[in-house]
């Protein structure tokens, strides 16, 4: 009897264990995409060094070997996004082609002349195909693929075996990834630094599509190992991405624009997001507020707390007032009529250009009072403008005295020179003939002559000058103040 009991209740225990077995077996597993990461090391450019080849070689291997050291890596959650809405596209085109195909195939059994109990068989066929193709598109329109957070991280297949790709021309980069089927490419290059080498790193992904992290270390031949471990270092916190930054960032207003790296973020100033380690920039903005820019670091697992309190701008109201009536212009937009009442941000140099029905005008660059309550008023004087090309014609008049300048300048020089080597000659010579003495009096006239034509030329020339310059800046923004009424 004992031994029944036992046998039973062994019995019992191995069922038990094979039906908890098959329970594990049945346990479904969940099946992800892009699951690995794949990081392609370009050419490195030592066009700077080309006597020096070797030490381009030596760092691409050694770099390699570090590099291949990474085993995986952490997607954030602005990377986790991209990969999803990519993978879910792929998948919702892939299936509506397959759908489209099927529906196409059940509009050609008409057209087959298919005996009928053969063509009901294949109609029946294929609408629960399609029935079932249908119920695919719709079951992935509904769930989103999962993507691997963790994917694991490897090298392109030919870096490993030391060969290194020319690195894209700009605006290639994207199609160069496609083309490989990659998600980042590393460019490198080494230059000479004041007898020693610059290398310089700059990484481009995918989800980013821009190069979103550079470095660079200056090193010698003899400390080319210790340069190496650090900067490959600094990528492997880039490249694994275990380490993401939180960036809490809080505004006041709260409806703040928000950008990171000239990036537009949220419109709401309250918000917490992951970011890769490095250098950024945070710019809040608002309506009626001064904007506000900062740069910070962000190094892996840390969270910073950024607060901007934006200032108001202290508006005041400027009256636009003018003898007689015409158009007022902010800058180059138009504002109205005067008279007029502008709201203007307190402290800020503003460009005013006034014009009349008569083409009168007048331009005013003033700035604008701070810290006064009292109204405030800007008067505006129109002139007429010079007539259409007076400017060029001064500018040309003054251009032919210019020249007139130099030539009759070197045409003194020569002058002089020969009066004076004709003089010196008079006074060596012991019996000069009166030809030479006529010839040498001729010469003196020609060269006070010459003298006289540089200096009224020269006179002539600066009243040109001071003429073109009065009419260039005849209608030229003046600076005025604003009164206080």
């Amino acid at each position: 009897m004992n031994r029944r009991i036992c046998f039973k209740v062994f019995l019992f225990f191995i069922l038990c264990a094979q039906i908890f077995a098959a329970g594990k077996q049945e346990e479904s597993v969940i099946k992800t995409q892009n699951d690995e990461w794949i990081l392609c090391v370009t050419g490195i450019d030592a066009s700077q060094l080309p006597s020096q080849r070797n030490i381009s070689e030596i760092v691409s291997r050694m770099m390699v070997e570090r590099l291949n050291a990474v085993s995986y890596r952490t997607r954030i959650s602005s990377e986790y996004a991209f990969y999803e809405d990519k993978a879910w596209a792929n998948s919702r085109s892939a299936a509506a082609r397959a759908l489209n195909a099927k529906l196409e195939e059940r509009a050609s059994l008409i057209y087959r002349g298919d005996p009928d109990w053969r063509y009901r068989r294949n109609i029946e066929t294929i609408d629960s195909e399609i029935e079932r193709l249908r119920a695919n598109l719709n079951e992935i329109e509904k769930n989103a693929p999962n993507i691997n957070n963790e994917p694991g991280f490897k090298l392109f297949p030919s870096n490993l075996d030391l060969v290194f790709p020319a690195a894209p021309l700009a605006g290639a980069e994207y199609k160069f990834c496609g083309d490989r089927r990659i998600d980042a490419f590393l460019v490198v290059s080494i230059s000479d630094f004041y007898g020693r080498y610059l290398l310089s790193l700059k990484l481009y992904t995918v989800f980013t599509r821009s190069y979103s992290w550079e470095d660079s270390i200056v090193f010698s031949y003899d400390d080319i190992n210790d340069a190496l471990d650090e900067i490959t270092q600094r990528l492997h916190l880039v490249l694994s991405g275990n380490h993401p930054a939180s960036v809490a960032i809080r505004t006041e207003p709260n409806d703040a624009l928000l950008l990171i790296n000239n990036s537009y973020v949220n419109r709401d100033g309250n918000i917490t997001i992951e970011y890769p380690p490095g250098s950024i920039t945070i710019g809040a903005s608002a309506p009626n507020y001064e904007s506000l820019t900062i740069n910070t670091d962000v190094k892996g697992g840390e969270q910073i707390d950024i607060y901007f309190r934006l200032n108001p701008v202290d508006y005041r109201n400027i009256d636009i007032l003018s003898g007689s009536q015409g158009s007022v212009y902010h800058g180059a937009l138009y504002v109205g009529e005067t008279p007029l009442t502008l709201r203007l941000p307190a402290g800020r140099m503003e460009y005013i250009e006034f014009e009349t029905p008569s083409m009168e005008r007048s331009a005013v660059i003033f700035q604008v009072p701070e810290g006064s309550d009292l109204s405030q008023s800007l008067t505006l004087f129109p002139a007429l403008p010079p007539d259409r090309g007076h400017v060029e014609k001064e500018r040309r008049a003054y251009y032919w005295a210019w020249g007139g300048t130099w030539i009759t300048g070197i045409s003194t020089w020569i002058a002089y020179q020969s009066y004076m080597s004709a003089d010196a000659a008079i006074k060596t010579a012991n019996s000069p003939t009166q030809n030479f003495y006529d010839s040498h009096r001729t010469m003196y006239y020609f060269s006070m002559g010459t003298a006289i034509a540089f200096g009224a030329v020269t006179v002539y020339g600066i009243y040109r000058l001071v003429r073109y310059l009065y009419t260039a800046n005849k209608n030229a923004a003046i600076t005025a103040e604003v009164e206080e009424n």
